[in-house]
């Protein structure tokens, strides 16, 4: 829960100051494509952005394996599992 507290935040930066530059990139997410987050740690990030756009998909890497089961712990709860796919990298 402490890795979430803290990448919480770090989801809604993400969300809110990355992608919004530039236009054609969210124009992209909401028509629909398959992003590929490496280093998702325990996925908010990519969980945030599943929420915003459901007409993508999204697949979170990364090579730490706590970080990964955290995040599919977290995706199970969510909702999101059709939308998001994790895996050790």
């Amino acid at each position: 829960d402490a890795m979430n507290e803290v990448s919480a935040p770090n989801a809604k930066v993400i969300s809110e100051n990355v992608y919004k530059p530039f236009p054609e990139i969210e124009q992209r997410l909401q028509r629909g494509i398959r992003l590929l987050d490496v280093g998702c740690g325990a996925g908010s990030i990519i969980m945030s952005l599943a929420r915003q756009f459901p007409k993508s998909s999204f697949v979170g890497t990364d090579v730490d394996g706590c970080a990964i089961d955290m995040a599919e712990k977290a995706l199970m709860a969510s909702g999101l599992n059709n939308k998001i796919k994790f895996m050790i990298f």
